[in-house]
């Protein structure tokens, strides 16, 4: 997606600057954007990207036992492992 300069109202790199000045915590604040490759929007990076969707799956004494992901089309599960009432261990993601 091209960005477009409009001559309206242009701020130079200073006049940025100070806009994102945090006076109270004394830091400048920016919040880092990407270009989503499925709409082409710009988001924040903390975004996730294509709208992915997570399902969780409890078993019958309600632990969650798995997290699936699917981004863009891909999916992804996390299993979760229980002895007794205590999460003993997190697998890393694997595609399915």
């Amino acid at each position: 997606m091209a960005l477009t300069r409009t001559n309206a109202h242009t701020k130079s790199l200073i006049e940025i600057l100070n806009s994102s000045f945090d006076r109270e915590k004394g830091v400048l604040v920016f919040q880092p954007v990407t270009t989503n490759p499925i709409s082409g929007n710009v988001e924040r990076e903390t975004t996730i990207q294509g709208n992915g969707n997570l399902t969780l799956t409890y078993d019958g004494s309600n632990q969650l036992t798995t997290i699936e992901k699917t981004i863009e089309g891909v999916t992804y599960t996390k299993t979760l492992t229980w002895d007794s009432g205590v999460l003993v261990a997190v697998s890393a993601w694997e595609e399915v």
